[in-house]
């Protein structure tokens, strides 16, 4: 729960944010400046206070803002420069350092970023091309190169991409949800029978924390479904009556699994939110809050993930 006056500013176009590993820093994407905002988290109140340097320059339009599994480095989409700012974090002070080679290139309009488990590769969606890039990640430099093969169609209008926990698949929010097995190389096969269901208007969807099941946010609609994974295949087979619903129909609320809890939070653009708790067996949803939030608009949630192993 947020305490009453806990409201921080955020440049005027904040559009994502993400927490590292460790739960000390939050770094803000701020589309309208070109910049990153980091902050220092109080541990015990929740308060923010700018890290030494803030704000750090990125390129055009910042849209997404993904930290990787091992929290070194801190990765952003630019969709106005078609490319990639890539940062060091001062474990320390939380302060960004620019990565040498970057920013990397990009595709057209790339949207998220999606890590492996295993930390070696990020999956990045763009939404004009219609493709997802793949990358290795230099462990020492935080460097990204494209693996043989990147970019790998994914139908329309890609947007965002999951990555299920033990790093066999991952998925892509496009014309449907389409589904890839990852080879050892980082490449991508796609899962026969995708795309599967969910429809044109297909803006977002994560993995839930066993690796089971994944939830989709439509635009559009009046409720996104949930899917069983095929544990050998990657095939999506569609959970009857699993469904949350959408506010309105042109309000796609995001989903976001914390796998420590296996809970499932919908973030709305209204600023509403809602938590499930997911039945582990069945994919089942059972409400368990709902909060708003007043006088805002175009929310966003960050889940902290579990240390890297």
């Amino acid at each position: 729960m947020v305490a009453p006056g806990m409201t921080f500013a955020a440049g005027k176009s904040p559009s994502s944010l993400a927490i590292d590993p460790t739960g000390k820093f939050v770094y803000v994407a701020d589309m309208d400046s070109n910049n990153v905002l980091g902050y220092r988290i109080n541990g015990d109140t929740g308060a923010l206070t700018p890290v030494e340097g803030s704000p750090f320059p990125a390129e055009s339009e910042p849209n997404s803002i993904s930290i990787d599994s091992a929290g070194k480095f801190v990765y952003v989409t630019n969709l106005g420069s078609d490319n990639i700012s890539a940062y060091r974090i001062e474990s320390a002070t939380g302060r960004l350092t620019t990565l040498s080679g970057s920013p990397f290139r990009a595709g057209t309009a790339p949207q998220s970023l999606a890590f492996h488990p295993g930390g070696r590769f990020v999956y990045v969606t763009n939404s004009a091309s219609d493709n997802v890039f793949v990358y290795t990640i230099n462990p020492t430099t935080g460097a990204l190169a494209a693996v043989p093969g990147s970019p790998f169609p994914a139908g329309r209008t890609a947007h965002s991409a999951s990555v299920d926990p033990t790093g066999k698949f991952v998925y892509v929010a496009s014309d449907g949800v389409w589904g890839f097995r990852i080879a050892p190389t980082g490449a991508l096969t796609v899962v026969a029978g995708s795309p599967f269901g969910a429809g044109p208007e297909t803006m977002s969807l994560s993995v839930d924390g066993t690796g089971k099941f994944v939830y989709v946010a439509m635009a559009g609609s009046h409720g996104s479904p949930g899917y069983r994974i095929d544990a050998a295949t990657g095939a999506l087979k569609l959970l009857p009556g699993i469904s949350f619903p959408q506010r309105q129909a042109e309000d796609a609320g995001s989903p976001m699994v914390d796998p420590s809890r296996n809970v499932l939070h919908i973030t709305y653009m209204d600023c509403n939110v809602k938590g499930y708790k997911i039945d582990g067996a069945t994919g089942a949803l059972s409400p368990l809050y709902s909060r708003a939030f007043p006088g805002l608009e175009g929310c966003f949630m960050a889940i902290t993930p579990p240390p890297a192993k």
